[in-house]
This record gives C-alpha cells, sequence and structure tokens, in this order.
C-alpha cells in the first residue's frame, strides 16, 4: 500500500525495481537548470524523492520520457564527465581492488566515458567499454578501448562474451531498474567474475540531512539511488556476495572548500528564504534571472564523504 505519512500529489507511484507500492515520499526535489554538465535554455521541473520500504531503494518520480533523457544525453559536455585517472578515489580504489584478484583478464567499463579509467589499468589487461556519448566513445576508441556498443542493454542482451571484471561508475544513478541492471551484468561474468560499482549513497549522513533536497538527487539525469542495505538484498536475490564496500567523496578537497559547502547547505537548509532572497539579488552561482524557479535549486556539496564503491564477486555453484 501506499504510505500516506508524507503527503505529496502523487497517488500512483511504485517501485520500479522490485514493483512495491509500498514507498514514502521524502520529499519535493526542486527543479534544475543543467543537464550533464550542460547549462539548459529551459529549466528542468522538479519531482519527488521516494523511499520503496520493500527494497530500500529510492527513487525519482516523475522522471523524464526515456526519450528525452537520451537526446539530452547527447547534447551533454563531453568534459563535464572526463578526468584524470587520479583524481577519481573511486577508480584508485578500483584499480587496487581488480590488481588484487586478477592480474590480467576481460575487463568491461559501463559508461567508460572516454576511457581513461580503463587504459590506467595497464595493458596486461584486454579493455572493453559501452558508452551512449558518440564523441567520448571515439575518444576512448582512440586510446586503446574496444567499444562494443552504444546501448548497455542491448550488447549485453546481444554479446556472447564473458568478463572477468564488469565496472560502472556514477552509472547505476542513470538507469531506472538497478536490480535489473545488476542482472544483466551479473549473467556476463566469467567463473569468479567480479562487479565494481560507484554511486551516491542515500544512507550517507549528509543525505539523510538533506532529504529530497540534496545536491546528488536534484539532477535529473540521477533516478534511482542506492545504499548498503539495497547492495546486500540485491547481492542476495542475484548469487553475488559483497566482497568488499568502501565510502568515499566524489572530490578531493581542501578544508577550507569542506568548511564552505557545510555552511553552504546549512544556511539553505535553515534559512531557506534568505538563500533565496540572496540569489533573486544576484549573489551564489545560481542565475534565477530568466528562471525564478531555480530559487530553491540546492549548493554543491561534493566534498561530503556521499559515495559508496561496492565489489561483488559471482558466486560459484
Amino acid at each position: 500500500m501506499l504510505n500516506k505519512d508524507k503527503v505529496h500529489p502523487v497517488a500512483d507511484s511504485y517501485c520500479p525495481s522490485c514493483h512495491s507500492d509500498d514507498v514514502t515520499c521524502i520529499g519535493k526535489i526542486p527543479a534544475s537548470g543543467s543537464f550533464g554538465g550542460r547549462v539548459l535554455e529551459h529549466a528542468i521541473a522538479g519531482a519527488y524523492l521516494f523511499r520503496c520500504e520493500s527494497c530500500q531503494l529510492y527513487f525519482r518520480y516523475p522522471k523524464l520520457p526515456t526519450q528525452k533523457l537520451e537526446e539530452l544525453y547527447q547534447l551533454a559536455v563531453n568534459e563535464s564527465w572526463s578526468t584524470t585517472f587520479t583524481e577519481r578515489v573511486d577508480w584508485v580504489i578500483a584499480s587496487q581492488w581488480i590488481g588484487g584478484s586478477h592480474e590480467f583478464g576481460d575487463v568491461l567499463d559501463i559508461g567508460c566515458n572516454d576511457g581513461v579509467f580503463l587504459t590506467g589499468l595497464g595493458d596486461e589487461y584486454s579493455r572493453y567499454g559501452i558508452e551512449l556519448n558518440a564523441d567520448s566513445a571515439k575518444r576512448a576508441e582512440e586510446r586503446g578501448v574496444q567499444i562494443i556498443g552504444q546501448h548497455f542493454e542491448d550488447v549485453m542482451k546481444q554479446t556472447r562474451h564473458g568478463f572477468d571484471v564488469i565496472t560502472a561508475f556514477d552509472v547505476i544513478e542513470h538507469v531506472e531498474d538497478p536490480l535489473y541492471f545488476m542482472q544483466l551484468i551479473a549473467d556476463k561474468l566469467n567463473e569468479n567474475g567480479e562487479i565494481v560499482i560507484s554511486t551516491g549513497n542515500t544512507a550517507s549522513k549528509t543525505w539523510t540531512f538533506m532529504g529530497s533536497k540534496y545536491w546528488y538527487c536534484h539532477y535529473p539525469e540521477h533516478i534511482t539511488f542506492i545504499n548498503p542495505e539495497w547492495v546486500n538484498g540485491a547481492a542476495q536475490k542475484l548469487g553475488l556476495r559483497v566482497v568488499d564496500m568502501a565510502l568515499f567523496s566524489h572530490s578531493r578537497s581542501s578544508m577550507l572548500f569542506k568548511v564552505s559547502e557545510v555552511l553552504k547547505n546549512l544556511m539553505y537548509m535553515c534559512f531557506p528564504s534568505l538563500t533565496g532572497w540572496l540569489r533573486i539579488k544576484g549573489f551564489g552561482a545560481v542565475n534565477v534571472t530568466n528562471h525564478r524557479e531555480l530559487v530553491d535549486q540546492p549548493p554543491g556539496w561534493v566534498s561530503a564523504k556521499d559515495h559508496i564503491i561496492i565489489r561483488l564477486q559471482k558466486m560459484t555453484n
């Protein structure tokens, strides 16, 4: 049954993964003025953040139509997801995990962008990628990555290739059904194969404090959100074993920057009217001159320890 302990106008929401209608509305997600690092001409309306009480998945409802999402992904700023290997804490952790369990083998990176992670692993691995953005895929191929497709689901259903390691960094929050996503991955693992995923963590202290107004869930391209409880449940259903799990900050930041983000978010939550007034007066990074609906857009908190990286292994029969 639909949990009515929080009032909201959505009456037909249900979990996009386990399809339970025992869901709780956490609150309203503010409107967004960007997608994939690109400032939009027209702001995207807000939505609602829900939690499934059956599987503990958090999800955005309503989300943008699939066709609209794909159009926006193609227009996204390629450089917005481009970075160096050492700047990514999750890549460094993942490479250590992979190197410790597989000295060589076939590695597939889903959403490989321009291939920097895969090339950073070394030539002892056969490196494969799936990438939706055509320009990013081309750059990955120039780096020696074999791009095996553009659309994840089609590739995973059609390929007969098995992999020793399959990685997905900052990807699972973009898929509508994370359990199905994980199932398709698990089906393509070789014996003793491993999955490494990283994403935002709804169980983090900062997200718990901010709720539906957290920076990570206000991006319209982010539609589902996981946590350790969801991961453990999914692993049990899919015949996987959780080998490692680590919490990390998505950005390496100075103490001064960390303090500034804490203060901005505290002010946003405790004095929303003042925050909105200051933005209308031209203060802050959010331009609300032409888009007054962005006055409630949350400040970033990239220095928070609000991300999680998980390593799962295929259990042998």
